[in-house]
């Protein structure tokens, strides 16, 4: 059911609305300059009301998922944070991070500047479970009648579903949970699920890369100088 934009007060309940929305935010006046700027901008948001706290009131402001809304949003986030009493709610609960909110927002906005958001969103990785190349730098001069065997690998190559989770986000290959599952709460505890664009059902194979890898590290080099016989 569509609901006016002055929404009378006992319709309004944070958590309940921030289930179905991109972003809610909630701050009482304050003396910043800044303070009828993002007033202003919570007008034009999908859903606003103002609250009576004593002899004051609190601005209660939801933003839906689209384009517009994020951009309202993340002005409002980093207009309000510093503000006594400003409080964040996404998917039923109530947000600590100001700075990870602007930032997932800032994410999102990115994205839609694309021609295609994907390409902003997505990376390529290495299959988890795949044995790690050696990466450790050393200098070693072997003089051998063969250079050391090759062998082919073959290692799948995976879509991460976001590039900004991926910052912090590790896979446990011992984990209980599968790999998609283990995305899905990491995006929970970083608050970038807020993200339209989110979908931890993107993390699939998209194909695989052949790398050379040495055979062995056994194997024993010749001698630089030969004996002549008598």
């Amino acid at each position: 059911m569509d609901v006016p934009n002055n929404i009378p007060l006992h319709v309004l309940d944070p958590f309940k609305e921030s289930l179905n929305s991109l972003l809610v935010i909630a701050f009482t006046p304050t003396n910043s300059g800044n303070y009828h700027i993002a007033l202003s901008i919570c007008h034009g948001a999908s859903r606003y009301c103002e609250v009576p706290v004593g002899k004051s009131v609190m601005h209660f402001a939801v933003f839906s998922k689209t384009q517009e809304d994020a951009g309202r949003a993340l002005a409002v986030t980093r207009f309000a944070s510093s503000w006594k009493g400003t409080l964040f709610f996404a998917n039923g609960k109530m947000l600590k991070s100001s700075c990870r909110i602007a930032d997932v927002l800032e994410c999102y906005l990115n994205s839609m500047a694309c021609e295609d958001w994907k390409a902003h969103c997505f990376e390529v990785i290495d299959d988890p479970l795949a044995k790690p190349l050696e990466t450790k730098l050393s200098l070693s001069i072997t003089v051998s009648e063969t250079p050391p065997a090759k062998t082919v690998v073959s290692i799948d190559r995976y879509v991460f579903p976001c590039k900004y989770l991926r910052l912090w986000f590790r896979f446990q290959t011992d984990h209980p949970s599968d790999f998609v599952m283990q995305i899905h709460a990491g995006a929970v505890n970083q608050d970038c699920n807020i993200c339209p664009h989110f979908n931890q059902n993107e993390y699939k194979k998209i194909g695989i890369k052949k790398v050379l890898r040495d055979a062995t590290h056994n194997w024993s080099p010749s001698p630089i100088f030969r004996p002549t016989e008598d």
